[in-house]
């Protein structure tokens, strides 16, 4: 892997069911290996971490908001967008 979208060296997060998740910069990336196709979802924030499992993506971010400053997205395994 070399620099993803959002620049920064990547970090792998985790791996399940054929699919890699990364970070890179500010973005989550999702690597199906039985094809490589690699998709970048879109930033929500900052310091993004993510965990792959059967049920689909979580994601964690950082925002600039002083009484909730985390959050955290799922995305359903059928609805990342692999297309």
């Amino acid at each position: 892997m070399g620099p993803g979208r959002g620049g920064g060296e990547p970090r792998l997060e985790d791996l399940a069911n054929g699919v890699a998740v990364y970070v890179s910069g500010d973005y989550v990336h999702a690597l199906r290996l039985a094809d490589g196709r690699d998709i970048a979802l879109p930033s929500l924030g900052t310091n993004p971490h993510a965990q792959i499992e059967g049920a689909g993506l979580f994601y964690s971010y950082r925002l600039n908001d002083p009484a909730y400053p985390g959050r955290v997205t799922f995305i359903p395994s059928d609805q990342l967008p692999f297309g």
